[in-house]
């Protein structure tokens, strides 16, 4: 009988796993929050950013009530200035604000939202 046995992860494998996810855009991290969203039984809205630059791109209401701010950054995505201190005052009124980096993030904030 033949013993398979798993592939070793090269360095190789990194740089490419690594570049895939460098090469995700903004718009494919946000596709997924939204299916994840919906999957959750949360509502998830976009707001206009014309109306106050720095706001998170998302609300995502829960089914339990809670209601968070969300911004989406693709992996290795980096946050204004404006969109810091956008966060710091939402923070400072006690809202709950999260900035997710990627497809994992986004994956494992679902996975950690307390049950409805």
């Amino acid at each position: 009988m033949v013993q398979l046995q798993r592939p070793v992860r090269t360095a190789a494998v990194k740089h490419k796993e690594w570049r895939i996810m460098m090469n995700e855009h903004e718009s494919d991290v946000e596709r997924h929050f939204t299916i994840l969203a919906k999957e959750y039984g949360c509502l998830t809205y976009k707001w206009p950013a014309q109306y106050h630059k720095g706001l998170p791109d998302r609300i995502l209401i829960c089914p339990n009530g809670h209601i968070w701010f969300v911004e989406i950054k693709k992996t290795g995505g980096v946050l204004s200035e404006m969109q810091k201190h956008v966060h710091d005052i939402l923070r400072n009124h006690t809202a709950s604000v999260a900035t997710l980096y990627g497809k994992g993030d986004v994956n494992g904030f679902f996975e950690n939202l307390p049950p409805a």
